[in-house]
């Protein structure tokens, strides 16, 4: 990936929060999941800030 330029994409804590509210997105539209608590996209927002943020201060 070009805008990861310091370190291997698999290492990013963003990218995998976003594979991560991917793959529950898809499950849930698909069916496979019945309902998603409120809670699970809460915190799955609140990971990928502060991957954000933290990659943000390491910069």
């Amino acid at each position: 990936m070009a805008v990861i330029a310091d370190k291997q994409w698999w290492k990013s804590k963003t990218v995998w929060t976003s594979v991560v509210a991917g793959v529950v997105g898809v499950l849930q539209a698909a069916g496979v999941v019945e309902a998603v608590p409120e809670v699970v996209w809460t915190l799955l927002a609140a990971f990928g800030l502060y991957g954000v943020r933290d990659a943000v201060g390491k910069a």
